[in-house]
């Protein structure tokens, strides 16, 4: 694939204007083993990127940021899928456990790892009208990772890319009343934090979210 992407990210507090403008390359392949829930693969990923970046006050060109970088890394990964459906589970169990390691080689500028775990809970009730989930999601990296690979906290509301740290922690909720076959109302509330030693971000805590919402299936038998 390629990309020209332009992101808003914060350091020291402040916002940056920052563009990453390349390709991507990136295979994953997982394997169920035997006829269980679980599965086991590996994930191959290499991006080679211009990047540039600016204040996002004074549009001020920062030159330290402007550079041709590549980044290759490799991970195993293991998970856990019991859901019922893959878009809009009602019930089931979901975890997925990755480690991703990025080599300094001829392909490669950076050194680290990174370390990730998604678990996600759904169950119905009342009478299966009402689903009530749960999602705990944890990120860290190691080394001497590239900016953008810093994990960052992802909640709905939250802009992405705004709280980045060495590590990252987040626990959201939501409850979706299924009104017509069609047609669902969605209630969501999450908090998370972050992290790390490095002087370039701060450790934030008690970062919130919540809201109201809707949801239209286009296609109710498969839940999508």
């Amino acid at each position: 694939g390629y990309a020209n992407i332009n992101a808003e990210f914060w350091f020291f507090g402040l916002p940056l204007e920052v563009n990453l403008n390349g390709g991507l390359v990136s295979q994953d392949i997982r394997f169920r083993l035997g006829g269980s829930n679980f599965f086991a693969g590996a994930k191959v990923m290499y991006l080679n990127l211009d990047t540039s970046a600016k204040t996002a006050f004074t549009g001020v060109p920062i030159e330290f940021f402007n550079e041709k970088v590549q980044d290759f890394g490799v991970a195993v990964q293991v998970e856990y899928d019991s859901r019922d459906y893959t878009m809009t589970p009602n019930r089931g169990l979901y975890a997925h456990l990755q480690v991703f390691d990025h080599f300094e080689c001829g392909i490669g500028d950076f050194d680290y790892a990174q370390y990730q775990f998604d678990l996600r809970s759904f169950h119905q009730l009342a009478r299966d009208k009402l689903v009530f989930g749960v999602r705990l999601k944890l990120d860290a990296v190691g080394g001497d990772p590239p900016f953008w690979a810093y994990p960052w906290i992802t909640l709905r509301g939250v802009p992405a890319l705004r709280y980045q740290n060495e590590r990252t922690a987040v626990v959201d909720t939501e409850l979706r009343w299924n009104i017509l076959d069609r047609w669902a109302a969605v209630v969501f509330a999450g908090t998370g934090g972050t992290d790390g030693d490095l002087l370039l971000y701060r450790d934030q805590s008690g970062i919130f979210a919540g809201g109201v919402g809707g949801r239209y299936l286009f296609r109710p038998e498969n839940n999508l």
